[in-house]
């Protein structure tokens, strides 16, 4: 068979499986197609990284992308869980196709922005802190990979959707200022973890 074929196969396949989760009404409302729908995407494009942007599933793409980013605002642990991971694998695809590559970028380009958002509302406070692992991923890869991304977050930091109301201007910039001097490294964690706890509205004090 040969690869065009085994391309158009694969971009059948994942078109079929991004039809599935628009007939959701809700991405919550069944978690466990969500889960392995979003799953199934990361694998594929894992192996095929523009597999998303063949021109049989490019009807379906800008779908997927809003929906795992509805996901990854959402409460269901698994299905973000699987979000956060697609995000942290899109952030960094790589491909030998300097004309899919070029699409890529220009996808993430328009992306990075609403992922960045998305991220620091659940870092801000509204994840779960049992989450805060699997979502610090995505915010490193983007800090590693993205020239952007320093702009993405402050953007982000100070859209009137940020949870943590009592976080000062201050605050949010000593955590910009951490997180992208630490570009993407495991000290990442500790310092999401603490911004979080900010944004509880906990006694801890974030000190620079």
């Amino acid at each position: 068979m040969k690869r065009s074929d085994v391309e158009e196969i694969r971009a059948k396949l994942l078109g079929w499986i991004i039809g599935l989760l628009q007939q959701l009404p809700e991405p919550d409302s069944d978690t466990e197609l969500a889960q392995n729908g979003i799953e199934f995407t990361n694998r594929l494009i894992t192996r095929e990284p523009a597999a998303l942007f063949h021109a049989d599933c490019l009807p379906h793409a800008e779908f997927f992308f809003m929906y795992t980013l509805r996901v990854l605002d959402g409460r269901e642990p698994l299905p973000k869980a699987a979000a956060a991971d697609f995000w942290a694998t899109f952030m960094t695809l790589k491909t030998g196709d300097q004309e899919a590559q070029e699409t890529i970028e220009h996808a993430i380009s328009q992306l990075g922005p609403l992922l960045a958002h998305s991220i620091i509302r659940n870092v801000g406070g509204n994840a779960s802190r049992s989450e805060l692992d699997k979502l610090s991923e995505p915010l490193k890869k983007m800090v590693n990979h993205h020239v952007k991304a320093r702009t993405w977050l402050e953007q982000a930091l100070h859209d009137p959707s940020f949870p943590g109301h009592q976080i000062s201007t201050d605050e949010k910039a000593v955590f910009l200022k951490k997180i992208i001097g630490l570009r993407g490294a495991r000290g990442t964690n500790q310092v999401v973890r603490e911004f979080w706890l900010s944004g509880r509205g906990s006694k801890f004090a974030y000190a620079s």
